[in-house]
């Protein structure tokens, strides 16, 4: 990927309690131990693993994919090209 400048940025899906200071979406995608079951049991992670006792992965919905021809890829809403600047 780096050699086809296909840079992206994840956002991982955690079981973790939201913190005060975190945006759902931007720092993680936060369900509930049930849905991330759902979605080991259902293939829709390209990896997970257990964390301190939490569940955390990536979606495959969120894997983007280049297309060389036009220059353009496609992804869910929450894989952006460069991760949010802090404000």
């Amino acid at each position: 990927m780096k050699e086809q400048d296909a840079s992206f940025y994840f956002v991982v899906t955690a079981t973790t309690p939201q913190r005060p200071n975190e945006v759902d979406g931007v720092d993680y995608r936060f369900i509930s131990m049930s849905e991330f079951a759902e979605m080991i049991e259902n293939k829709e992670l390209l990896e997970h693993a257990v964390v301190y006792g939490d569940y955390k992965g990536i979606p495959k919905s969120m894997y983007a994919r280049r297309s060389p021809a036009a220059g353009t890829s496609s992804c869910a809403s929450t894989c952006r090209a460069q991760p949010p600047s802090a404000s």
